[in-house]
């Protein structure tokens, strides 16, 4: 089992307060297991292919 992940980070600062982006595509390239893909996803695309974004803010 093997995998290619590809993704971007951005994190921001101000002054007690932090502000993360991160966006990507899980398995672009590879064979994971199916059970990853069912048991946590609900979209997928070509061959497993996964979009993920996450927005995080920290006081």
């Amino acid at each position: 089992m093997y995998r290619l992940d590809a993704g971007y980070g951005y994190q921001r600062n101000f002054k007690k307060s932090i502000l993360a982006l991160r966006i990507g595509l899980y398995s672009i390239v590879g064979n994971p297991p199916d059970e990853d893909i069912k048991n946590f996803y609900f979209v997928t695309y070509r061959q497993n292919c996964l979009p993920y974004a996450t927005i995080s803010f920290k006081f």
